[in-house]
């Protein structure tokens, strides 16, 4: 089983990083979840960048059991193929508190070369599920 980070051992600012392959194998795999034929998956679909894998490996981990995944803005700026390698940067825009939960935001940029293919910001109620009471009758 992959380790969690710890949600305590990241500040504002920190900057992680890891590479990401669009591998064939992956693309036929992502293609045939979606419901698309062979041939059909050219260009790939962008949408492929926003797997946790890249993030899980810059972070070292997943994340803790019961975080809630809230949202995630993404941004594409080229077409993805089968074969890219991409160094993936994460950076920890935001951890804050409120109404008790802790949340985390950060942004995951794939890059080949000099040049920005992708961007996304994700949002996260860290470990919320995972709180005494939550789900049980009258609570969460």
């Amino acid at each position: 089983m992959m380790k969690e980070f710890s949600y305590d051992a990241l500040s504002v600012g920190d900057v992680f990083t890891s590479k990401f392959i669009v591998t064939e194998n992956l693309v036929e795999n992502y293609c045939k979840s979606l419901g698309l034929g062979a041939g059909q998956s050219q260009p790939v679909p962008s949408s492929i960048l926003a797997i946790y894998k890249p993030w899980y490996d810059a972070f070292g981990g997943r994340v803790a059991q019961g975080t809630i995944h809230l949202k995630q803005k993404m941004q594409y700026f080229h077409e993805v193929a089968a074969g890219d390698a991409f160094d993936v940067k994460v950076v920890v825009k935001a951890k804050y508190e409120k109404k008790g939960r802790d949340y985390l935001v950060h942004e995951t940029s794939f890059f080949k070369g000099y040049h920005l293919y992708c961007r996304q910001t994700t949002t996260q109620l860290w470990a919320f599920a995972q709180k005494k009471g939550v789900g049980e009758k009258g609570e969460g």
